[in-house]
């Protein structure tokens, strides 16, 4: 337990916390209890899997051949849960049987099972080739069912290759067709890559609405098959949020529901993010015990993407322990596995563009050949033309010779006296031009000013738009969705609402900042200079973030190099209360979970200093070029979700210039930063 957590646990906080271990024991019973039945239970779905298994077998021997064809399928996807090669066997037959049945309809169904198999394997171009070439032949026999399943699997695709705006798209067009569809498990499956997606890009709150969307379409409707997703969604966006136990909830009842249907992936994905969460906890062992679990289940089915990140869950649990060798050969097996990936994607991609080559020359080969005999058509005939055409420029040459000449005696004639006409102009105009040179130099020098200033509005609207889109959107989600639905439990509604509240306040944030830039950027900040206590702002300022810095387990602390006495300078009260906030809070918002933070005062000499040090990622030295401009947005982000503006430090400097002070930073990347003001002291210029 580190220093926060035992203040946590002091005075008036220590029932809470007393309330929390009581049920952290109870849950490390129920991990115990849990486990010792695990096995029997999995050696009984395996029975009972393989009896299914073998009993369609032998149904499709007795079926005819169209209804072969979807018992196959059946079976392709039941096996997708378990072990995609086996159910890669069991697709091809089914491929071939469509195929010579010449059931266009049938081969659709296949191509999408197809997909489907292949992404679950991690191979992610021939899932493409597959859905894409499902979607083109669902188009042609207007199958609206299949052309969202296709859909939705691009879409799925283009998720795993982090391109999430595309997915996205993809998605949306699935839900479109699949609202209008009865079978609601295609619409309750968009829903929820929707908010998968969302989640990814950093927009928890879209993603909230379209998880819980997605589960409340399961229950409506009574659907039990892959219900777990959007319950294991919920679980692990709170996850992130460092809602550890609500967290928890969530991930148990998806646990219980893959369970029943059997699929591994996403046991052992449970399993994964339990161990994960205990490991945010420091229970180390329960964390390695649940990793083990999640390992035994992905490797029973080969499940590729699945075994990397448990290797790498491994391994930073292993560091945390301070066994750097258990961490390095965990890394070190990530890494094995995830290029393993890597080079089934890649030569599936180099076989693709070979075939895409050899074509290519064939057919580049034949329009040479045909190229060539016709290139020696055209220049016969060009020849032939071309001593016509000579023939008849020298007979009209000499015609027009002859007339040219009477021509151009007249035309010198008429060119002499216009030329002196010329000349009169010509000395009017050079006096006009010097005239006009001077009115062009005016005119650049004050269309340039309108451009900076147009260039500045258009950037300020830019970044206001940009950066109120998103919160607006949340708004206008949360609320829509609140308002359709009537019997939305309490505590839902409580938490859309407190949503709500806080996204508008991310918005009154950035409009203030703005506003602020805007006020600056004028000359309408009044600066009152006056004494200032520089150590009781400093401690105003930390006093004001601890609850901040408490829910990220941030230790944030004052520091004075004065012996006990206070750091006295010359500046304006409400401006530097301002930039010790946007100080302090940047340290808060980009630190990590678990760090500190340190404020020191101190003076040296004519001037009074106030430093904030954390140990956040550090700035890159392309970060420090840029570091106090407008609109900046830098290479290290928020740690737990929080907004940035980009105008932040771009205020505090000119805030701390206009009191006649200096800021600056001093950072390693990795190492964290120091901010560093410098204001006249009390009684120097």
């Amino acid at each position: 337990m580190n220093i926060l957590q035992s203040r946590r646990c002091g005075g008036h906080l220590l029932r809470p916390c007393g309330v929390r271990f009581f049920h952290a024991a109870v849950r490390v019973v129920l991990f115990f209890v849990f486990w010792s039945q695990v096995s029997v239970v999995q050696a009984q779905y395996k029975r009972q899997s393989d009896v299914r298994s073998d009993s369609l077998a032998l149904l499709i021997q007795r079926t005819p051949d169209t209804t072969r064809v979807m018992l196959l399928n059946t079976i392709a996807l039941q096996y997708a849960l378990r072990n995609p090669a086996i159910g890669l066997e069991y697709a091809r037959e089914a491929q071939e049987l469509a195929v010579r049945l010449h059931n266009n309809y049938a081969l659709l169904a296949t191509l999408n099972v197809f997909g489907r198999l292949y992404w679950e394997q991690g191979n992610n171009d021939a899932a493409q080739e597959h859905h894409f070439n499902a979607l083109k032949l669902s188009e042609d026999l207007r199958d609206s069912t299949e052309m969202a399943r296709a859909l939705a699997g691009l879409g799925s695709i283009l998720h795993s290759r982090r391109r999430y705006t595309q997915a996205l798209e993809y998605q949306f067009k699935a839900l479109t067709l699949a609202q209008k569809l009865p079978d609601k498990l295609i619409m309750a499956r968009a829903l929820n890559s929707i908010g998968t997606s969302y989640r990814n890009i950093g927009n928890h709150d879209s993603a909230f609405v379209y998880f819980v969307r997605s589960l409340m379409v399961y229950e409506k409707n009574g659907i039990t098959e892959q219900n777990y997703m959007p319950l294991f969604n919920l679980g692990y966006l709170l996850f992130l949020k460092a809602r550890y136990e609500d967290a928890s909830d969530y991930v148990f009842k998806a646990l219980n529901h893959a369970r029943e249907q059997q699929n591994n992936r996403v046991i052992a994905e449970c399993y994964l993010t339990v161990a994960d969460i205990a490991h945010k906890q420091h229970n180390y062992g329960a964390a390695l015990d649940l990793a083990e679990k999640a390992l035994r289940i992905a490797d029973s089915t080969g499940i590729k993407p699945t075994i990397a990140e448990i290797y790498l869950s491994f391994s930073e649990i292993y560091a945390s322990m301070h066994n750097y060798r258990k961490a390095l050969e965990y890394k070190d097996l990530y890494h094995v596995v995830n290029d393993s990936l890597v080079n089934v994607r890649s030569s599936a991609t180099v076989a693709e563009l070979q075939a895409k080559y050899d074509a290519e020359k064939k057919d580049k080969q034949m329009k040479e050949e045909l190229s060539h005999k016709q290139f020696i058509q055209d220049v016969m005939i060009g020849i032939f033309v071309f001593l016509l055409v000579i023939v008849g420029m020298l007979v009209r040459q000499y015609r027009i010779k002859q007339r040219s000449e009477t021509i151009l005696r007249d035309t010198n004639e008429k060119i002499l006296r216009q030329q002196m006409i010329v000349d009169e102009h010509a000395r009017a105009i050079e006096l006009a031009d010097v005239a006009l040179r001077e009115s062009n130099h005016q005119l650049s020098a004050a269309n340039e000013r309108l451009k900076e200033l147009n260039a500045e509005k258009d950037e300020f609207l830019s970044i206001a738009a940009h950066d109120l889109k998103n919160p607006i959107n949340g708004i206008q989600l949360s609320t829509e969705f609140v308002l359709s639905e009537d019997d939305m439990p309490l505590a839902t509604r409580k938490h859309f609402l407190e949503m709500i509240l806080g996204t508008s306040q991310r918005m009154l944030e950035i409009i203030k900042k703005l506003l602020d830039v805007n006020i600056l950027e004028n000359g309408g900040f009044v600066m009152d200079h006056e004494v200032i206590n520089l150590s009781d702002k400093a401690r105003l300022v930390i006093a004001s973030y601890q609850i901040k810095a408490l829910q990220k387990n941030i230790d944030i602390r004052w520091e004075s190099e004065l012996d006990g006495s206070d750091a006295i300078v010359i500046a304006d009260s409400n401006a530097i209360e301002q930039v010790l906030d946007n100080l302090v809070s940047n340290a808060v918002k980009y630190s990590p979970h678990g760090k500190r933070v340190w404020v020191r005062t101190q003076h040296g000499g004519t001037v009074g200093r106030c430093e904030v040090h954390d140990e956040g990622p550090g700035l890159s030295e392309d970060d420090k070029a840029k570091l106090f401009g407008r609109f900046v947005r830098l290479s290290a982000q928020p740690t737990g979700g929080e907004h940035s503006t980009g105008l932040g430090l771009s205020i505090v400097k000119k805030l701390v210039e206009a009191m006649n002070g200096r800021v600056w930073c001093e950072s390693e990347l990795g190492n964290g930063a120091a901010f560093i003001v410098e204001l006249p002291i009390s009684g120097s210029t």
